[in-house]
């Protein structure tokens, strides 16, 4: 039972680095590269209901 936290605890490093790892990417491929030709219509917001006063 007490490799139980020692698990969880590595999970969450995990996931956790590799979030941070990844999300430059994301953001780049999933809105900047669309924007620059024109596919996207969105704007660049983190919570889009709040902008559109929903």
């Amino acid at each position: 039972m007490k490799k139980l936290p020692i698990i969880c605890l590595i999970n969450i490093l995990f996931f956790s680095v590799s979030f941070i790892l990844t999300f430059p990417l994301n953001i780049y491929t999933g809105f900047f590269r669309e924007y620059k030709y024109g596919l996207s219509n969105m704007g660049f917001t983190i919570i889009p209901a709040v902008k559109a006063g929903y």
